[in-house]
């Protein structure tokens, strides 16, 4: 049985790299209704129109952009300076920190966004997203990630 065994520490402007990036490829309509929503508010702000439903728009704005940036932070801090050990064999991919281990079925992984830097795998049913540092791993090992993903009916992007 194949088996494919990584460590690395996950830096936090990684993480937080990780985080916009799916956030913004995966959510970037939110985040574009966010940004018409404020234009708006602040537009008719200036022009004078309603000011308490201008007002509205720009405090929802601000209470959403503190809303992610805290989520951000959150990940952050719970995965700074930690050591993630990743296995990759023929069933699944393990990953294991702090004694924790999680367990990931190759036919539950959906889909993997690729980046030149890291990869970004997604469950069938979107509990769960897993990032994988392309650095860390070698040829072999990615391309051993990718068969088993495409090979139980995920997708690449």
């Amino acid at each position: 049985m194949a088996m494919h065994t990584y460590n690395f520490e996950y830096d936090p402007k990684f993480l937080r790299l990780a985080l916009v990036r799916m956030s913004f490829r995966g959510q970037g309509g939110y985040h574009i209704g966010l940004l018409i929503v404020v234009l708006f508010s602040i537009w008719g702000t200036i022009r004078g129109y309603n000011v308490w439903l201008s007002g509205f728009g720009v405090g929802i704005s601000v209470a959403y952009i503190y809303w992610f940036w805290h989520g951000i932070r959150s990940y952050e801090t719970r995965f700074e300076g930690k050591t993630i050990n990743i296995q990759l064999n023929e069933e699944y991919c393990i990953y294991e920190h702090d004694g924790k281990v999680t367990t990931v079925l190759w036919n539950l992984v959906k889909e993997v966004w690729k980046f030149p830097d890291m990869w970004l795998l997604f469950s069938k049913d979107g509990g769960f997203f897993s990032i994988i540092p392309v650095k860390k791993l070698d040829m072999e090992g990615l391309a051993f990630l990718e068969a088993k993903v495409l090979g139980h009916g995920g997708k690449i992007r």
